[in-house]
């Protein structure tokens, strides 16, 4: 018969299919349409913010270059930036010297006649001979037995006076300790002025000042009279003796023939804006002070380097295919960089340096400049009045970069922030929209498992028929 069963695979190839090839193809299939619609949709979408963001990164360097330049520009604003000073001696082993910005050139013959010294004595166990000084102590300076009970010794130092009263438990160590660890001025040391053998310690006191007066340590308070006062003797059945080892000292010398005395020998306030620093009594030095011209070309470097980043950077993302090109703020902002450190200062008009290139900035190649540290310093040199009009003030080169930034990046209302609100408004926007399509996408893949979920029930029952057909060609077969 030519219904028999042996027909039916070519009529029916599709009734013994498993579920188990339908399921990998059609999910094969589903994949490929949602990855379709993904290519379709969310990438063009992840694209856009893509560029978006990174316009709004470049953005950002650009304001941060662009601060860069105003930081070296305020470096040089300031008549006072000029003021840079180095003060040189003649013999660093006799004086060191060292300048600020409120000095001024000249040159000065110093000598010191005396150094400045700290009042420094000993206080021990009086021998009986008053010519030789303190040369006995004690034995022990942590036997409390050495030291006399309620005894006070007191003394003055810049004015004021200090006390310290012994008791049954105090040591010479102990009470060296109470004087050195107190806001006094004074530190307390014990020492061993006789040998390992046969030690004789004493106290060591001393001013931590140098200085003659009140800087000494005095048993009155207008510092006339070096030592200390004792209610009763220091050391147990023993008188104490004081000697003075160094006497507090002024120090003394001579600026240009006129004389000076101070209680340091760190000096500031004889030479305007020079600090100096006295090592050697009894000999000469001459100090030199001079604008120091390698700092102010150092701030003249750094701004051109600054412009340069500022301007190579532009170029960089201004190009031909590059993420600002043909952007007009970019390109504005940098002819106009451009124009401030290439044209006549109007602050400089009438002077011999008119334009930045006469002191050693000039242009090389595209928009960049060079700087000529000779020819910089030579202009300081000749002219430092002149070189310092070219950049200072609202007219000068350093003002008008100054408020150049501003109008592009610093204030709140900048060019560069209101371009980087406008970016994150549309950054927001597009984000709302892409997490809106993503949601969308949701609903597409559910829409296609459902058409699948039909076309699975839809298979079923057809397969269900075949075999109920099968069976009705096997029995009548």
């Amino acid at each position: 018969m030519i219904y028999g069963t042996s027909y039916l695979p070519n009529y029916f190839p599709y009734m013994g299919f498993e579920n188990s090839y339908f399921n990998n193809m059609y999910s094969t299939y589903m994949n490929r349409q949602v990855e379709s619609r993904q290519e379709e949709v969310l990438e063009p979408m992840q694209q856009k913010i893509d560029n978006y963001q990174n316009r709004k990164d470049i953005y950002n360097e650009m304001e941060s270059k662009l601060n860069t330049v105003f930081q070296k520009a305020d470096q040089m604003d300031e008549k006072s930036d000029f003021d840079e000073y180095s003060a040189t001696s003649s013999n660093t082993d006799v004086l060191t010297a060292s300048a600020n910005s409120s000095t001024r050139e000249g040159s000065y013959d110093l000598s010191i006649s005396n150094l400045a010294k700290s009042h420094d004595m000993l206080l021990g166990v009086d021998d009986g001979d008053s010519t030789t000084g303190v040369t006995a102590g004690i034995s022990d300076p942590s036997d409390t037995s050495m030291i006399s009970d309620d005894t006070t010794l007191s003394f003055y130092h810049n004015g004021n006076e200090y006390s310290y009263k012994t008791d049954s438990e105090t040591t010479l160590n102990s009470l060296a300790s109470r004087i050195s660890d107190a806001e006094n001025g004074v530190y307390a040391d014990v020492v061993n002025i006789g040998s390992d053998s046969s030690p004789e310690y004493v106290m060591k006191l001393g001013s931590r000042e140098t200085g003659a007066g009140e800087k000494r340590i005095t048993t009155d308070s207008g510092g006339t009279n070096p030592g200390v006062n004792f209610s009763s003797t220091l050391y147990s059945g023993n008188s104490t003796e004081q000697e003075t080892v160094q006497p507090g000292e002024n120090s003394a010398f001579t600026v240009d023939g006129t004389s000076y005395t101070r209680t340091g020998n760190t000096v500031d306030d004889v030479i305007e804006g020079v600090s100096l620093g006295l090592l050697q009594e009894g000999k000469s030095a001459t100090v030199d002070v001079t604008l120091d011209k390698e700092v102010i070309a150092d701030k003249a470097s750094d701004l051109v380097s600054a412009y340069n980043d500022f301007q190579s950077f532009v170029n960089d993302k201004n190009g031909v295919s590059a993420p600002l090109t043909n952007d007009s703020l970019a390109g504005r902002a940098a002819n106009e960089a451009e124009e401030i450190m290439t044209e006549r200062v109007v602050g400089a008009i009438g002077e011999d340096y008119q334009y930045l290139s006469e002191i050693g900035i000039h242009t090389s190649s595209g928009d960049k400049l060079e700087f000529d540290h000779s020819q910089f310093k030579e202009a300081l040199e000749n002219n430092p009045q002149n070189v310092r009009e070219l950049f200072t003030g609202d007219l000068g080169v350093a003002g008008g970069l100054k408020s150049f930034v501003n109008e592009y990046s610093k204030s709140y209302n900048s060019d560069i922030t209101e371009k980087i609100q406008s970016i994150d408004e549309q950054l927001q926007s597009l984000n709302d929209e892409y997490a809106a399509a993503e949601n969308n996408m949701g609903y597409y893949r559910e829409s296609i498992t459902q058409k699948y979920s039909n076309i699975s029930m839809n298979m079923v029952g057809i397969r269900t028929s075949g075999i109920l057909l099968n069976k009705f060609f096997d029995v009548w077969g």
